[in-house]
């Protein structure tokens, strides 16, 4: 046990004989003065944790603050993710915006696709699954950007996905265009057109 003549950073002085001795020393080595365990520090915190009768820890805070939430019934303050309350206040999960994954296929609702491909398959009985944005390569081969190809080649597109239950809606028929003619191109756009044409006979609405 290191012993010092003076007081110092790291040092404490023993209240029975004066001595210095090492600051985490609990035992005066001058006269077997044995000092009390130092008490835990108080930590501030702003929360009490408390558990409701499903046995679930539930974070109880007294003021606002970032990703809290409060309670209608009793105004206390909790987690944002809170699916409970103290008072036994049952806060409703909310509802995201899900992405359903069929065959490679995705579908997104609602946007302005969605909803031109919502009016699009209610001409076909709207029952199949709505794909405005497809993967993979497209199976039936567009070589010509006229009207009359590209009208044809529509409808046998539009057919090869009723037999995989699916409507192919007009956003995923300029999507499949871009395999055949590069995007921004003049075919491209002419292409796109004439599928906004081709559409038209669908629905009255405008796409």
């Amino acid at each position: 046990m290191t012993i010092y003549s003076e007081g110092g950073r790291g040092r404490k002085k023993c209240p029975n004989c004066n001595n210095y001795i090492g600051v985490r020393n609990r035992k005066c080595c001058h006269c077997d003065h044995e000092f009390a365990s130092p008490s835990p520090k108080k930590v501030a915190s702003s929360s009490l944790s408390l558990k409701t009768s499903s046995s679930k820890k539930i974070i109880v805070y007294s003021s606002p603050g970032p990703k809290r939430k409060k309670c209608p019934d009793c105004e206390r303050f909790l987690r944002c993710n809170a699916t409970e309350c103290i008072c036994g206040h049952q806060f409703t999960p909310k509802v995201k915006k899900t992405i359903v994954t069929r065959q490679n296929d995705r579908f997104v609702a609602p946007c302005k696709s969605e909803l031109e491909a919502s009016q699009f398959a209610q001409s076909f009985g709207g029952h199949e699954l709505i794909v405005t944005t497809p993967s993979g390569e497209c199976s039936v081969r567009l070589n010509a950007t006229d009207y009359e190809t590209v009208s044809e080649w529509c409808d046998r597109v539009v057919a090869v996905g009723q037999q995989c239950n699916r409507i192919y809606a007009p956003s995923a028929l300029r999507y499949f265009v871009r395999d055949f003619f590069p995007y921004g191109t003049r075919e491209y756009t002419m292409c796109c057109e004439n599928i906004e044409e081709w559409a038209i006979q669908f629905a009255p609405s405008s796409y």
